[in-house]
């Protein structure tokens, strides 16, 4: 369920019983952030294949404690051709698959 895409019904749907202030869901690789039904849905977007045009590293930190939470966004640079040089000397055997979504034009 790409939780950007999601509508308040459809999260019903797959979360019919949740009792959660705060979600958090990956594998998306970009970030979004809505509220449904008092939860708190958040997509962290991706360490290492973004899909939109910030390529940097992204992650969350939560902080929390007995009076409530903060959700700290990070981003980071990401060494792109380290990562390339990296795929290209091991022969990776999805190395085609990999150089094509990390290689800039």
């Amino acid at each position: 369920m790409p939780i950007e895409t999601t509508t308040e019904t459809e999260a019903a749907e797959h979360f019919p019983d949740i009792n959660a202030e705060i979600v958090f869901g990956g594998h998306a690789h970009l970030e979004s952030e809505h509220t449904f039904f008092g939860t708190r849905f958040i997509t962290l977007g991706s360490v290492s294949n973004p899909q939109n045009e910030d390529r940097r590293a992204k992650y969350a930190i939560l902080d929390a404690d007995q009076s409530g939470y903060q959700v700290h966004r990070r981003r980071v640079e990401f060494d792109y051709d380290l990562l390339i040089e990296e795929i290209k000397a091991t022969r990776h055997p999805s190395e085609a698959y990999l150089l094509r979504l990390y290689q800039r034009d």
